[in-house]
């Protein structure tokens, strides 16, 4: 249960409501505050000055002429990038135009097969021979 004491504004003392001007959140026992701060008391813990290094990726990617022939829809591309984390991207080289995923004629789906492989499923009709060129951006 909390103790209840000469309050101007509002504090959590780590369940003791005391003598404070203005708000506070505390995780110790404060008697007195003025002034306003959430957060914990910093002055009895030493952080050190080391800084904190942010995690780092390497991006790497591939790209490749698929082998089409106006029949199959299935096309397996052997990347090694090692990874699973991919965007993938499809355009045709002989038109500049980006093909979309989806399920509808002239599009594709990715199947993330293996962390070395990705397989581009075309909806028919299939791609025309040199219609298709694939890039595989992925980050390790």
């Amino acid at each position: 249960m909390s103790n209840n004491a000469s309050n101007d504004g509002g504090s959590i003392h780590g369940g003791n409501l005391a003598s404070n001007t203005g708000g506070s959140i505390f995780g110790d026992n404060n008697a007195s505050n003025e002034g306003g701060s959430i957060g914990r008391d910093h002055h009895d813990h030493d952080h050190g000055d080391d800084p904190v290094d942010p995690p780092t990726s390497t991006v790497v990617g591939f790209a490749e002429q698929l082998p089409t022939d106006g029949v199959t829809l299935a096309f397996p591309v052997v990347h090694n990038l090692g990874t699973r984390d991919t965007l993938e991207q499809v355009w045709n080289p002989l038109t500049g135009v980006q093909y979309l995923p989806g399920i509808i004629a002239g599009t594709f789906s990715v199947i993330h097969t293996s962390l070395n492989t990705t397989t581009f499923l075309f909806v028919a009709p299939a791609p025309a021979p040199g219609a298709v060129r694939v890039v595989i951006v992925g980050v390790e």
